[in-house]
Order: C-alpha cells, then sequence, then structure tokens
C-alpha cells in the first residue's frame, strides 16, 4: 500500500529553505541516496514540482505551482516520477509505451516523443481493437497495466483519425496544448493485459516489422524509459533486462497509413500464432 499527499502552492505557499539542494536543482537530477536516503528527492524547477518519498513506509509527498505556471508537459502524465518511484518499491516498473491488445494478445510500444505510438494505440482502438495506454504503462511480471485514463491528441493526429472536437477536451488556461482524450469513454479501453509482444515504432517510408535481439530490445528500452525517470538505477535497468529477455521485441516501421499500420501489428499477432503452433521462432521478415 501507497499514499501520496498532493499539495498546491495555495496550499503551502513556501517550503522550507532549498538552498542545500541547488547543485541538483540546477543539474535537474535526484537527489542522490546518499544523502537523502531513507528519502527519495526531486525538485523540477522546470515542471514546477517538488517530489519525496519516503521508501520506508512508501509515503509519498508532491508540492506544485499554481496550475496557470505549470510546464504543458506536467498535465499529460502527471508525477510520472513519483509513480516510478512507488512502482519499484513493488516490484513493477513504469515503461514510457502505449498498449493496446489485437486479437487477444496485448503488445506494447516503445519509443521516443514523435515515434508515432500514441497515434498507433489509437488507431488500433478505431479499428476495434482494446487500447491499454497511449504513453505510460505499469509492467508488473509480464502484466501491463493502464496508469493514466486520458491520451494526449495533437493537431495532425486528430485529422489522421478523424477525431471530432466533440470527443475531445482542452485546458481552458492552456491554449497550445494538446488535445486530450478520455480513453475510460470508448467501449475498447481496457486496464491490463499479459504483455505478448514489444514493439519499437519509427516512422519511415514503407511499413514493415523485423525481430530484434533481447540485447537491441534493451538497449532501446533503456533509451525510451530511463530518460523519463531521471536515468533510473540498477533496479530499473534490470526489470527492463528481465522484459527484453522474456518477451519478443520488434521494429515496427510505420508509414502515414494508418491502415497498413494497424496491418502490421495484425501480422506481428499471426506471426505469434504460428509461432505458437509450430514452436519455432522465425523472423517476420529477412531485414
Amino acid at each position: 500500500m501507497s499514499r501520496v499527499a498532493v499539495a498546491r502552492r495555495v496550499d503551502v505557499p513556501t517550503l522550507q529553505d532549498l538552498q542545500w539542494a541547488k547543485p541538483w536543482v540546477e543539474a535537474a537530477a535526484e537527489v542522490p541516496s546518499i544523502v537523502a536516503y531513507p528519502y527519495r528527492i526531486f525538485l523540477d524547477r522546470v515542471v514546477g514540482a517538488a517530489y519525496v518519498l519516503d521508501t520506508r513506509n512508501s509515503l509519498g509527498a508532491i508540492w506544485i505551482r499554481d496550475e496557470a505556471e505549470l510546464d504543458l508537459r506536467s498535465l499529460i502524465t502527471p508525477f510520472r516520477i513519483m509513480m516510478s518511484w512507488i512502482a519499484s518499491l513493488h516490484g513493477g516498473e513504469v515503461v514510457h509505451a502505449s498498449a493496446a491488445v489485437v486479437d487477444g494478445k496485448a503488445i506494447a510500444f516503445s519509443g521516443v516523443a514523435g515515434s508515432g505510438k500514441s497515434t498507433l494505440a489509437l488507431s488500433l482502438a478505431q479499428a476495434g481493437h482494446n487500447i491499454i495506454s497511449d504513453d505510460c504503462v505499469l509492467v508488473q511480471g509480464q502484466t501491463i497495466h493502464a496508469i493514466y485514463s486520458r491520451a494526449k491528441v495533437d493537431r495532425n493526429a486528430q485529422e489522421l483519425l478523424g477525431m471530432k472536437s466533440a470527443d475531445l477536451q482542452q485546458l481552458p488556461t492552456a491554449s497550445r496544448a494538446k488535445s486530450i482524450v478520455d480513453l475510460t469513454t470508448l467501449p475498447t479501453f481496457r486496464r491490463s493485459a499479459k504483455v505478448r509482444a514489444l514493439c519499437m515504432p519509427v516512422i519511415g517510408k514503407s511499413s514493415g516489422v523485423y525481430r530484434l535481439s533481447s540485447r537491441e530490445s534493451f538497449l532501446m528500452l533503456q533509451q525510451f524509459c530511463l530518460n523519463e525517470i531521471l536515468g533510473g538505477g540498477t533496479r530499473n535497468l534490470m526489470r527492463l533486462a528481465q522484459m527484453s529477455r522474456v518477451i519478443p521485441s520488434h521494429r515496427l516501421l510505420l508509414t502515414s497509413s494508418l491502415t497498413d499500420n494497424v496491418r502490421t501489428v495484425q501480422r506481428i499477432v499471426e506471426e505469434m500464432d504460428i509461432c505458437a503452433d509450430s514452436e519455432v521462432l522465425e523472423p517476420l521478415n529477412d531485414k
């Protein structure tokens, strides 16, 4: 059991003197454990939030600026750092990935911002498949869980997906922020599933997919995920390495054709069924 209290500046106008933490504030780094133990501390002056977690009893506190002063990124997947710390205490890992369930098999799509993972997950939902998340999931063992109930949608994705403004929300005080769709209102929303494959999408000129080695998968997950949680630590690396070993991974080439992208994902699922029947794992193509 974990508990987190959130306070705004209107509730706690000033924090205690933080001059001691200046080196880590300026470096945008977590306070080292040798200084902070048994606490984990991160003071994010860019976003405008302070995080503290007592690792002995899994009690956390978050202090945030007034809403009008917050960096817009903090409103897409709020408190991800705290989520990651708590997940780590319970043997889980927060992964920068979208996720969907295609023909009964869950697939996580991990990549950098702009790699197409969010649009792909929403495309799969529109095609009738289940969506779990567009940007961030909790992985515990081989099960992925939704953390946030909303997905961000930029203007290009809105046009590609043909979404109507009536289905979207936007922060009234942030006109330039991406629109948001409430996933819980979609009949295809699903909260968790056993993950059967990892895909690393990238935008290209033609669609396709090829298998990755466990080492290639680990190096990509390390790049895509750990920068989201301040670089992570040994336990984060071990969990990502374990995921790469036990979950088949693929490089997924996406195009501007949402139909082709959905078919490419379905091809991965079909290959899973073939491999399950033959118990022989063959490459999806010879790239």
